[in-house]
C-alpha cells in the first residue's frame, strides 16, 4: 500500500486533467469521423468529412489565413519584445515604473482588446479622426484589404509583453564579465549582441516563440469581435471558420475535423522546438 501511496496522491490532478484535457481531445477525434448534424443520430463513420474538408477551398485558404497571422503577429511581437528588453536592461531613472507600464497590456482580457482596437480602427472616430485633423483621408482599417493586418496589430500591442518580460529575464541571467571581455578585446555592440546575446536567449526565444505560435495560432475572440471573419473572407482564420463550421452550421463531423487537421502542425512545431532545444543543451 505504501508503495501506491505517492500514486493516491497525484491521481485526483491526473483525473481532472484527463478529464478536462484528454477526452475533449479524443472526443473531438472520434467525432471528426462520424456523419454528424444537430437533432439527428449519427449516421455513420468513415472518411467523409476529411474528404470535404479538403475538398473545400475555405479551409486551406483559412489555414492560409491562419499561418500568414500567426507567422507575422509572432515576428513582430520577438522584435518589439527584444528592442524594449535591451532598452530596460540598462539602467535609468525610472526603470521598474516603465517596465510596468510595458506589461500593461499583456494583463487585459483579449475580448477587451477586441473592443478597443474596433473602436480604435473604425472608419468613423478614433485613429482616422488624427488622420483627418493631420490633413489625410482617413482608412477603412477593418475593409477587406486590412482587416487581417489589423488583427496583427492587436494581437502583436497584446502579445509583446511576454516576450519582453521573458527576454529581459534572459538578458539579466548572462554574465555580465562576458560583455566586459568582449569590450576588452575591442568587440563592438553589434558584435557583443550577435555572438553573445542572441546565442544566450536563444532557448527561451524558441520557448517563447512556440508558445505564442500555439496561443495565437488557435486564437478566435479577438478577430470574431474586430470583423466577424470579414469583411468577405478577409480575415477569416481557421478558428473562426471551424466555430462556424461546427456551432453556426451544426456540422459538428466537419467542424471535429477542420480541428484534427490543425493537430499535425502544432505536433511538429512542438517536435522542432524540442530538436532545437536538445541540440542547444
Amino acid at each position: 500500500m505504501k508503495k501506491l501511496e505517492p500514486y493516491l496522491y497525484v491521481a485526483p490532478a491526473v483525473v481532472i486533467v484527463g478529464l478536462v484535457l484528454v477526452f475533449p481531445l479524443l472526443y473531438t477525434f472520434y467525432m471528426s469521423f462520424a456523419d454528424k448534424l444537430l437533432g439527428r443520430p449519427i449516421a455513420g463513420f468513415g472518411l467523409q468529412n476529411y474528404l470535404a474538408v479538403l475538398s473545400e477551398g475555405r479551409f486551406l485558404a483559412s489555414l492560409g489565413r491562419s499561418l500568414l497571422f500567426t507567422a507575422a503577429a509572432v515576428f513582430l511581437k520577438l522584435v518589439i519584445g527584444l528592442i524594449l528588453a535591451l532598452i530596460l536592461n540598462s539602467n535609468f531613472r525610472g526603470r521598474n515604473l516603465v517596465r510596468a507600464y510595458f506589461f500593461l497590456p499583456w494583463a487585459i482580457p483579449w475580448f477587451t482588446v477586441a473592443i478597443l482596437f474596433l473602436w480604435l480602427l473604425r472608419y468613423r472616430g478614433g485613429l482616422n479622426t488624427m488622420l483627418i485633423e493631420a490633413g489625410f483621408n482617413p482608412v477603412f482599417w477593418l475593409g477587406t484589404d486590412l482587416a487581417l493586418l489589423s488583427g496583427i496589430l492587436a494581437n502583436t500591442w497584446k502579445g509583446f509583453p511576454f516576450f519582453m518580460v521573458s527576454l529581459l529575464a534572459g538578458l539579466q541571467a548572462i554574465p555580465k564579465e562576458l560583455y566586459e571581455a568582449a569590450q576588452v578585446d575591442g568587440a563592438s555592440r553589434w558584435q557583443q549582441f550577435r555572438h553573445i546575446t542572441l546565442p544566450g536567449l536563444r532557448n527561451i526565444i524558441l520557448i517563447v516563440c512556440t508558445l505564442s505560435t500555439l496561443w495565437t495560432f488557435g486564437l478566435f475572440e479577438l478577430l470574431f469581435v474586430m470583423t466577424g471573419g470579414g469583411p468577405g473572407e478577409a480575415s477569416r482564420v481557421l478558428p473562426i471558420l471551424i466555430y462556424e463550421t461546427g456551432i453556426t452550421r451544426f456540422e459538428f463531423g466537419k467542424g471535429a475535423a477542420m480541428a484534427v487537421l490543425t493537430l499535425p502542425l502544432i505536433l511538429l512545431w512542438v517536435a522542432l522546438l524540442a530538436r532545437f532545444t536538445k541540440r542547444e543543451a
